[in-house]
């Protein structure tokens, strides 16, 4: 009788442990999925970002004021997340919705600056890795006394895909190149001339730097592909595809700005063109300090790069 109680015992503790656990798979599986919905890719992706930002510069989910000029952060990252890399594109664009107009200042990613919390100076594109787009933006501001509410990210998958939606670019090439393609570990050439470049060929001259130029001739060769992206895409405005586009960057795109506002900016500013994206320079050189190249700029050289973005900014004609 002992026997069979104990083993009456054991049943009834089996049959609750499954009721249990099957009580809670259902609550798991569904109720909690309604309470708590998985995040979106861009909501997942603004998580990443917020993790690895070790200060507060920017806010999450704003609303963008198209109704006056402003500058946003551009970041393009190499690797296929955003986290534990450094940015290897930085841009700041200043965006004027009422003239459908834009103007870039890139910063070489090699410029030697004092990263805020950090001893010493290092190379501008390691705060990426050590305080995200925030440590980044304020790294800027200190730098250059340029404050930006706004930014946007892109990894070189989400680059890549993004050129293959668009049907590719057409570019004139300015040299001819031989590229060793560091994710797809392919050798492949470019012959100087224009010509349609797929993601990877974009992608790769936009970042091809073996030439005596270094970080100057790719921040030029990168402004010259995001002018031929925007006049490949104007073709496309008014078309579905675009919704294809925006599908293909999502995974590898993030922004403190929904991707509404930013619909709302496109249309806004449709009649954008290549043309009418405007180049300000930071006048810079090259130093060999403590056996590391660097990219260095006088504070007067800062100064002024600084003066050409404000005065953008400047609705005032």
């Amino acid at each position: 009788m002992k026997l069979l109680g104990f083993i009456k015992f054991i049943i009834s503790v089996f049959f609750f442990g499954v009721l249990l656990y099957g009580g809670y798979y259902v609550f798991d599986r569904y109720v909690w999925d309604i309470i708590h919905p998985e995040p979106t890719a861009e909501e997942q992706f603004v998580q990443e970002v917020g993790k690895i930002s070790n200060i507060e510069h920017f806010q999450d989910n704003v609303n963008l004021d198209s109704k006056k000029p402003f500058a946003m952060l551009l970041l393009g990252v190499d690797g296929d997340t955003f986290s534990s890399t450094r940015s290897d594109t930085i841009m700041i664009a200043v965006v004027n919705p009422q003239k459908s107009k834009v103007s870039l200042l890139s910063i070489p990613r090699d410029l030697r600056v004092e990263i805020p919390g950090e001893e010493g100076h290092d190379k501008i594109n390691a705060a990426f890795s050590r305080g995200g787009v925030d440590l980044t933006a304020k790294t800027i501001e200190e730098t250059f006394g340029i404050h930006t509410d706004y930014y946007a990210t892109i990894n070189f998958k989400g680059f890549q895909e993004m050129v293959d939606a668009i049907g590719g670019v057409q570019v004139d090439v300015e040299k001819d190149m031989t590229f060793s393609d560091r994710i797809t570990k392919t050798q492949f050439s470019l012959n100087k001339g224009p010509q349609s470049l797929n993601g990877i060929q974009a992608l790769n001259y936009a970042r091809f730097r073996k030439d005596g130029e270094g970080d100057f001739g790719r921040m030029r060769r990168q402004q010259q592909v995001i002018r031929a992206i925007v006049d490949q895409t104007v073709a496309f405005r008014n078309i579905p595809k675009i919704i294809d586009i925006i599908q293909v960057v999502d995974k590898n795109f993030n922004s403190n700005v929904s991707f509404k506002d930013l619909g709302l900016l496109a249309l806004k500013m449709r009649n954008l063109e290549g043309d009418k994206i405007e180049t300000l320079k930071l006048d810079a050189g090259t130093d060999m300090i403590n056996g590391v190249s660097y990219v260095t700029a006088s504070q007067d050289q800062i100064q002024e790069a600084a003066q050409k973005v404000f005065d953008a900014l400047d609705n005032t004609e």
